[in-house]
């Protein structure tokens, strides 16, 4: 009889100290930031949207790190410490689904965007259309790297839809990402670029030269999702949180385009 009861007692320190751990770990991780990995083209809405995320739970934080899809994709797959995702087209996040570094239920669309053709506001070109761009006066037209980066394969698609890539293509100038490819404008480094309608809108020194055709506009669309490793409490109500009527808001003041199919909070 005593010998059962020490084995009760034992389980019950056992099983007590193993809700502690959990609990001293589970509070560990609700302090650290939450860490979302982001496509370049989100740097000036997330940081209004993490800060209203951050008054509906008073507890939490946020960190961002920015930078080109394909890039983001690359650190996660080499297992930087990310627990959300953010990618400017669904393609990157299959590829890291296919790679198993993606929670495999937690993603959906919930953003939109189209593209542009900016140029500096020091420039005195006019153009009638994107068959302009031929003309031996333009010389440099950059694009995000289209090679691996989600605004430069946009552009690519759209270019090839009219008919001119592979005429345009010499005059084309990789840039890191859309944002890069924006400073190329601004400091008149190319003659146009063509950035999404939200980086273009930030910038007090350019001129968006004309909006593309519907017919050859590309589907552009952001995914998001959680990391498998991530064991933030915050993950999935963050996730809930991009798709709020607040975060919506956010997004159209500017410029991204909700998706009609997603439904409010």
């Amino acid at each position: 009889m005593q010998h059962n009861l020490f084995k009760v007692l034992l389980f019950g320190l056992f099983f007590s100290g193993l809700i502690s751990c959990w609990s001293e770990n589970s509070a560990r991780e609700s302090k650290r930031p939450l860490r979302v990995f982001a496509a370049a083209s989100l740097t000036s809405a997330m940081p209004a949207v993490a800060e209203a995320f951050q008054k509906k739970f008073e507890d939490a934080q946020v960190e961002f790190n920015f930078a080109a899809s394909s890039i983001l994709a690359k650190q996660i797959e080499q297992g930087a410490d990310a627990d959300i995702y953010l990618s400017a087209n669904i393609q990157w996040l299959q590829y890291l689904m296919k790679k198993k570094k993606i929670q495999q239920d937690s993603q959906g669309i919930f953003l939109s965007n189209e593209l542009v053709l900016v140029t500096s506001k020091k420039s005195q070109r006019n153009l009638t259309g994107l068959e302009d761009l031929l003309s031996s006066d333009v010389v440099r037209i950059a694009l995000a790297d289209w090679s691996h980066v989600p605004a430069g394969i946009y552009a690519k698609i759209a270019l090839e839809r009219a008919g001119i890539w592979e005429k345009i293509k010499p005059k084309c100038i990789p840039a890191l990402d859309v944002r890069a490819a924006l400073a190329y404008v601004e400091r008149g480094d190319v003659d146009y670029a063509l950035v999404y309608r939200t980086d273009a809108a930030i910038s007090k020194n350019i001129l968006i030269s004309g909006s593309l055709p519907k017919e050859i506009q590309p589907d552009i669309q952001y995914s998001a999702a959680t990391t498998p490793n991530s064991t933030h409490p915050l993950s999935a109500a963050f996730l809930s949180f991009l798709k709020s009527p607040t975060a919506k808001r956010i997004f159209r003041e500017s410029g991204f385009i909700i998706p009609e199919s997603e439904p409010g909070e």
